[in-house]
């Protein structure tokens, strides 16, 4: 109810503005953030964001930012969206770029939430006005919004601050919103759909704190790492964008930056990446044709160096994309219209591992251990770093492809958790109106691997097996998914019986799977249709 009120008291305050602007006597004072205000030794609560805003909408000029709420979190909060109208209306010949930051996906890596609000003000005052007309702007400042209530100095205390505590990595359920998007379970990552549906953005930011190894870089940071991504939006996210925007960030602030990942091996050294599956946000959104930015600053640096350094990054980072405005709108719409038109190439890619990599140099440095409250110890990180020469090891290859379904897939007698995932995420499907008998392609599971142990409440699963002809009837009710669509490469990625990342991955299918043993034939609810002329679809 605390939420809802503050909401109706922003938007209030937003229509009443420019009366209030006549008659008052002297502006307000810019407001100030929780992190600000307190030296940076404290982060914001969801009441003080709600003041925060609640104040800039006072105080800025009117007309600058817009606030709404895209959704509700597990524990019944509102899931709170700003929105910064474009200075000028889009045309055919000429369109926006749509750009998402969203931040506080772990709550208890809070610069990036503290560094949204502070972006955001300077906006509403005017700055970084060469952005503005270029862009449609939505920033998401607390979206684990149940996780940053729970703040307790105990959260993350190795880190350097801020050390009156943040609020704790997972949501109300437990659930880690960033190992949430191919299962789509929480409520939070559910709504985030519906924003994604909706707003549709080119660039997706993805605001993290990493406490890895003792490397010597303010912010790392990655592109999609899935190995199903289009192409030429992943060399333009490579070789272009994150290039500019690192060589901006030093030069205009000073800032180091390198890509995200962590120290391996004993004998010859390397740097390498994190995973490619795109249970993450970032390698989830390169499956919908769009750039995902993941941004990582370093938890043993300064709280305020970690908030100004996350600041910076998506700062010039948006720099570099309204420059390249238009080869990357253009970049977007073919990657769709490669879907659309059936030319997803080589197709499907599984059997994924860590390229090999190149010789480079990485900057790594040390850190003190400075005692804390209670016994705790923090790491702080000293200033001197030196260069090492290691093999870096950023990108993945898939040893397996094979073309997408010249028709689609079927899936049979989905269950309601299928159907409500595949409209979840956006996938384009219909129904068999009555039962079809023909010809068609079926997976027969030799093998499936089962996680010991329970992970997001899943015992995951792999399968492995083998594609057959075979002739048979599906009811009414199958569900038939073209792979004519323009986010084809994520239905690949949802429904490919070996996906490393799928439906099947996280049990969706697991009461209609049967791996093949002596005596007993295989089954999966999962088929390749190579055409969908004569199927009666409702």
């Amino acid at each position: 109810m605390r939420a809802v009120l503050a909401l109706a008291l922003l938007a209030a305050l937003l229509v009443a503005h420019p009366v209030r602007a006549q008659r008052r006597e002297a502006t307000p004072p810019r407001p100030v953030t929780v992190a600000e205000r307190s030296g940076f030794v404290a982060t914001a609560t969801a009441a003080d964001l709600d003041a925060f805003f609640a104040a800039l909408a006072e105080s800025a000029p009117p007309g600058r930012l817009e606030f709404g709420s895209f959704g509700k979190s597990e524990a019944g909060r509102d899931l709170v969206v700003v929105r910064v109208p474009p200075s000028r209306e889009a045309t055919d010949a000429d369109p926006l770029l749509r750009v998402l930051v969203v931040a506080n996906i772990h709550a208890g890596e809070v610069c990036g939430k503290e560094a949204v609000q502070i972006l955001l003000r300077e906006i509403a005052y005017g700055e970084h006005a060469d952005i503005t007309p270029a862009c449609e702007l939505r920033f998401v400042p607390n979206y684990n919004v149940d996780g940053n209530e729970a703040v307790d100095p105990k959260n993350r205390s190795g880190q350097n601050g801020p050390v009156a505590g943040m609020g704790r990595r997972e949501n109300e359920r437990g659930l880690d919103l960033n190992r949430d998007c191919v299962k789509a379970e929480s409520a939070e990552f559910r709504a985030l759909l519906s924003l994604l549906r909706d707003f549709d953005p080119h660039v997706v930011f993805d605001l993290h704190t990493t406490n890895g190894s003792p490397h010597g870089y303010h912010v790392t940071y990655a592109t999609s790492m899935c190995t199903n991504v289009d192409e030429a939006l992943d060399h333009y996210a490579r070789q272009e964008l994150i290039p500019a925007a690192r060589a901006r960030l030093l030069e205009r602030h000073g800032f180091r930056s390198f890509d995200y990942g962590n120290l391996e091996g004993r004998g010859t050294p390397a740097w390498a990446s994190f995973d490619h599956t795109p249970r993450y946000l970032t390698n989830y959104i390169g499956l919908r044709n769009r750039i995902g930015v993941l941004s990582e600053a370093y938890a043993y640096d300064p709280f305020e160096v970690r908030v100004r350094s996350t600041r910076a990054f998506v700062l010039e980072t948006l720099h570099t994309l309204v420059a390249d405005r238009p080869e990357l709108i253009a970049l977007c719409a073919a990657a769709d219209r490669r879907g659309l038109e059936g030319r997803i190439e080589p197709g499907f890619r599984w059997d994924t591992v860590l390229a090999e990599g190149e010789p480079g140099e990485v900057l790594m440095g040390t850190w003190d251990q400075v005692p804390g409250e209670g016994g705790s110890t923090r790491l702080v990180r000293r200033t001197e770093f030196e260069r090492r020469a290691m093999t870096i090891r950023t990108r993945f290859v898939s040893r397996a492809s094979r073309p997408l379904p010249a028709g689609g897939w079927a899936i049979e007698s989905p269950s309601a958790a299928v159907v409500a995932n595949l409209r979840a995420h956006g996938i384009e499907f219909r129904e068999l109106a009555e039962p079809w008998t023909g010809e068609l392609r079926a997976f027969v599971p030799s093998s499936g691997d089962r996680a010991a142990r329970p992970f997001q409440g899943h015992r995951t699963l792999k399968l492995r097996g083998d594609w057959h002809d075979a002739s048979r009837t599906l009811p009414t009710g199958t569900v038939i998914v073209p792979s004519r669509q323009a986010l084809a490469r994520l239905a690949a990625q949802l429904l490919e019986p070996e996906s490393e990342d799928g439906l099947a991955t996280w049990e969706f299918f697991a009461d209609q799977t049967r791996i093949a043993r002596e005596g007993e034939a295989g089954a999966h609810p999962v088929f390749h249709l190579a055409r969908l002329d004569g199927l009666a679809l409702r």
